[in-house]
Formats: C-alpha cells, sequence, structure tokens
C-alpha cells in the first residue's frame, strides 16, 4: 500500500511540475510575442510617417520622433528605422525560444525608448511602455523558471514535454 501511495505521490509530483514548465513556456512565449509586436508596431509607424498618414501606435519605438528633424533625409530615418524593428523582430523570435540575452536587450533598448515619450509627456506612450516593459520583464524571469522546472524534471527521470509552437499572429 505505502508503495502505490509512493507511486502515486511521485506521478503527482511529475505532473505538477510537467504543468508548470508548459505555463514558464507560455509566459515566456506570451513575452517574446510581446517584442515581436514592437517591431511589427515600428513597420507600421514607420509606413504611416513615410507616406504622411497623421497617425501614430505608441506601442512601437519613438526614437523616429525624436530624431526625424537630425536626419538629412526621410530615406535615412527609413532605413534605421526598419533596421531597428527587424532588430525587434529577431530579438522577439530568440526571446520566445528562451533567450535571457535577447530579453534583456529588447528591455535595455525598449527601456531607454521609454524616455522619449517622457520627454514629450505622452502620458499614453509612456503608460503603454511600461506595460510591455513589465511583460518582458516577466518573461525575462520566467526563463530562468523554465530552465529550474526542465531540471528538477531531470532528475525525476521523467522526460520534459516537448514544447508546442503557439501561432501570434505577424510571425
Amino acid at each position: 500500500m505505502d508503495h502505490n501511495n509512493a507511486s502515486d505521490s511521485s506521478v503527482s509530483r511529475v505532473e505538477s511540475l510537467q504543468e508548470q514548465l508548459f505555463r514558464h513556456r507560455e509566459d515566456v512565449r506570451r513575452g517574446g510575442g510581446t517584442i515581436i509586436l514592437i517591431g511589427i508596431a515600428t513597420f507600421i509607424n514607420i509606413a504611416l510617417a513615410y507616406f504622411e498618414v497623421d497617425l501614430f501606435f505608441p506601442i512601437g519605438l519613438y526614437y523616429p520622433i525624436a530624431v526625424v528633424d537630425l536626419w538629412p533625409s526621410l530615406s535615412g530615418l527609413v532605413v534605421t528605422t526598419v533596421v531597428c524593428a527587424l532588430l525587434y523582430l529577431m530579438l522577439g523570435r530568440m526571446a520566445r525560444g528562451g533567450s535571457q540575452v535577447a530579453c534583456n536587450v529588447a528591455l535595455i533598448l525598449y527601456g531607454i525608448d521609454t524616455v522619449i515619450p517622457l520627454v514629450y509627456t505622452d502620458w499614453i506612450g509612456v503608460g503603454l511602455h511600461a506595460f510591455f516593459l513589465f511583460s518582458m520583464f516577466g518573461a525575462r524571469g520566467k526563463i530562468e523558471l523554465v530552465k529550474d522546472t526542465e531540471e528538477l524534471l531531470q532528475r525525476q527521470e521523467v522526460p520534459a514535454p516537448e514544447p508546442t509552437e503557439t501561432a501570434v499572429p505577424g510571425t
């Protein structure tokens, strides 16, 4: 009888760890998706600026607004912004895969970009940037939890469930 209780307890513990691992991986993917969304919004913003549409999505990068008068031509600004947007798409993809370095780089760059709406007293932009920074910071912490939980599962001699790719619009 005691053997069955120990076995049931072990199975229950493994199932609990697998469930935690699944939730942590989903949080990491969600955080990476946030970084990808920033890249997409930045693409949209530069396209809107290029076609002189008076609309801006405050989720994207603000730096083009701050430096638009410093660029000798709009094409240089467009190229630089496209490179930054591509960087965010790449960082988001890497963060979704569990790269803490990619998540840290995105956090630092977006944190610096958050200063710009603050200077312009665009409180909606500051609030949205803070919200997305919080989301990225949460995902950053979950990357370490994924590694720790995978390690615990290995000690239980049970394979960790394989990560599943969740579709994110725009990826």
